[in-house]
Formats: C-alpha cells, structure tokens, sequence
C-alpha cells in the first residue's frame, strides 16, 4: 500500500502590525513608510484622557486643542532627533529621521543622535524646517508655550523620562526629548464655561471636550485668565512609546529645570556634549518651531 505523504507544516503567523508606527533608525527609515494610517486624534486624545482622568477630582471637565502627529519610535539616542521629525509634521513638511541624523552629523551637533545642546537643536530645525525657530531659555513658561501650541506650533522640550515615560526628577541622568503638540486645560464642572461655538463634547466621554479650530486670535493676557482658572496639561509624544501621553505642566517644567548632570554612560567622547553639561546645554530650554515663519538666511 502506498505512503500517503507529510501533512505539510502551516505556515508561520503573520507579523505584528506597525500601522502608525514609525521606527527612526539613521538606515532605514524612509519617506514612502508615512504612507502608515495615522491615529484618529479624537481617538488618541480620548485614550490619553481617560488614563488622565483616574487621577482627577469626579467634576472634572477637560478642554482639548491637540494637533494629531503619527508615533516614530526611537532606536538608540535619537530622542531629540525623532521628536524634530514628529514635529516636522505639523509644520506640513514632513522630514524624516535620515536626513536630521545626516545633518545634524554634517553640523558636528551628534555623534549617534543624541541631542545635549538645545541651541543646537533649535539651530537645526531651522536648517530642517525653514522655519523660524525660538529657543526659550527662563524654563518652560506654560502661558508662552499654551499660546503657540493652540496656533499648531510645535514645541520641543528635553526632560528626565521615567519608566512610564512621564517627566521625572533625576536631575538630567534621564535626560530625553518630546515634542508637545497640544494643550489640555483641566478645570472643575462648576468653573467651566464651555461655549458650543468654541468645543464639541466627545461621543463617548461625556467631560471632554475638543476644539473646532485654533484660537490664534487669544491674547496672553486672555490665556494667563484661562491659565489662572485651571490646571494645563500638555499632549506630548516622544520616541519611546507610540502613545500619546498628557503631562501637567507644572511636572514638565520642574523636569525641564532640573536638567543638570548627564549620564555617567554618556558622558565620554562618543558622544557630543555642550561646554557646561546640560545645564549649560539643557536646563530651563524648549525650542519653538514657528509654523509658516521663514527662517533668517
């Protein structure tokens, strides 16, 4: 009688989906792969904002302005330079992790991507974007930073990152890069006056709210009320999570300060550093990037 032959094996599973997710490394990463589907920013924000929510009082309203940026996640210490590329995005000319590594190697400012110097980085995205660029050095001043991010400004700020990736104090040891890319004000039920011409409440979350548009035309002096009625948080991303995260402004500005001592492991010659360490180079600094500001010759 004849063998019948072997069940063939089957064929192995099919690989994990990377859709909205960018890998940054300086030889592989190209153009053609931000064809991925980007986040839902309603969506982003929604998840972003229910974590957020279990730490806040049961009347809470929340306010969003947020500008919907697809995740690149970092391989080695590119922090600084994945979250330049996140932040090419909003400025609607996308650049990838290649060409920022290639220039900012050919400019002397890094060695594997690190980013110590924030005059360099502001220096850079200059020479990237073609955009004028603000290199904010009194720490991070929320009411500056609010108004810039409600116009789709991108902000870039360096900070220690904890385990979860959230601002932490370890005095520069975890220092890191994100880009902001919009604003979360926090205030109680009975403080809020949301006005239907200027939000939409959420589908799903009946305390939050998003704008339908930028509110460019605010003063300082209107935002430094709105401020002082509320707590601020930002929506920032960074090249360790493809999560959107929401931080309280007051936890990323006493990080930003605290910006003082680099990494024993990074603190030899493989690696670009600033004359004074970080706290010449990163401490109380965030880059603006100015949308549709051509940048000085």
């Amino acid at each position: 009688m004849a063998t019948l032959p072997a069940v063939p094996p089957p064929p192995p599973p099919a690989p994990p989906s990377s859709i909205g997710i960018i890998r940054g490394t300086p030889s592989s990463l190209k153009e053609t792969q931000c064809d991925a589907a980007y986040p839902d920013c309603k969506t982003e924000v929604r998840r972003a904002c229910t974590f957020l929510k279990n730490r806040l009082p049961e009347d809470t309203i929340l306010l969003s302005h947020n500008r919907v940026v697809a995740s690149i996640l970092q391989e080695g210490p590119m922090c600084g330079l994945c979250a330049l590329s996140m932040a090419t995005e909003m400025t609607g000319k996308k650049v990838d992790v290649d060409l920022i590594f290639s220039t900012a190697k050919d400019r002397q400012f890094t060695k594997q991507g690190e980013m110590f110097s924030a005059a360099d980085m502001m220096s850079l995205a200059e020479e990237i974007t073609q955009e004028k660029c603000v290199l904010l050095d009194k720490s991070l001043q929320t009411c500056i930073v609010v108004s810039h991010l409600i116009k789709g400004n991108p902000v870039l700020v360096p900070y220690d990152s904890d385990c979860n990736h959230e601002p932490c104090l370890k005095e520069g040891r975890k220092a890191h890069w994100a880009v902001l890319t919009g604003v979360l004000f926090v205030m109680s039920d009975h403080q809020s006056s949301v006005q239907d011409q200027n939000y939409e409440q959420d589908d799903r979350l009946n305390y939050l709210y998003h704008s339908k548009g930028d509110y460019s035309d605010l003063s300082l002096e209107q935002l430094s009320n709105l401020n002082s009625n509320c707590d601020i948080y930002f929506f920032a991303k960074q090249g360790k999570s493809k999560h959107l995260q929401c931080w309280n402004s007051e936890d990323l500005r006493a990080s930003n300060c605290n910006l003082t001592k680099i990494d024993p492991e990074r603190d030899n010659e493989h690696y670009i550093r600033p004359e004074g360490g970080l706290e010449e180079g990163l401490k109380n600094k965030v880059v603006i990037i100015m949308k549709n500001c051509t940048a000085p010759s």
